[in-house]
């Protein structure tokens, strides 16, 4: 959860975040920010607590939730946090995935990717991880570690206070 805000639905005007917004405006720069996407719930909090740690405010999304397992993503709206964030990491081992039902991980790819954010993909069956620069995409092997979660993130994502382009 991003620093400074009360509960998951924003500012909830207490003193604690009204002086963050006054020192964020009065400093003129905004955090990079990280969207990780992953059904289970350890590997979100890990990856989460990694990436506030190398300095990134990072939202946490479950991925697509049954029944009918549909991402807003794929839907004609798109997915307001994917459009904010600086870089994104994405566990390829969703819900709908493992029901086979819905949007699956690989559709969140190419709306990720249409967007034009930097990527870093979790992937169960890699041994081994690759880096393409140009394409700012990272694929990282199974399980998660830290240091390349937080070499990679810091690499794609623009510098503070840069906003990524919306599309």
């Amino acid at each position: 959860m991003r620093p400074g805000r009360c509960g998951p639905f924003g500012p909830s005007g207490c003193d604690a975040c009204r002086e963050d917004d006054r020192v964020e405006a009065a400093i003129g720069t905004q955090d990079r920010l990280a969207l990780v996407v992953a059904y289970d719930r350890a590997i979100s909090s890990a990856v989460a607590g990694w990436l506030e740690a190398a300095g990134f405010d990072v939202d946490l999304c479950p991925g697509p939730l049954g029944p009918a397992y549909r991402c807003i993503a794929t839907d004609v709206r798109g997915c307001p946090l994917a459009r904010i964030a600086d870089v994104i990491v994405l566990d390829l081992w969703l819900h709908s995935d493992a029901d086979d039902a819905g949007s699956s991980a690989l559709e969140l790819i190419r709306y990720y990717r249409s967007l034009g954010r930097s990527l870093i993909v979790l992937d169960h069956d890699r041994s081994g991880s690759s880096f393409f620069a140009a394409q700012r995409v990272a694929i990282l092997s199974w399980p998660p570690i830290r240091s390349e979660i937080e070499r990679f993130a810091v690499t794609l994502a623009p510098e503070a206070g840069a906003l990524p382009t919306v599309r």
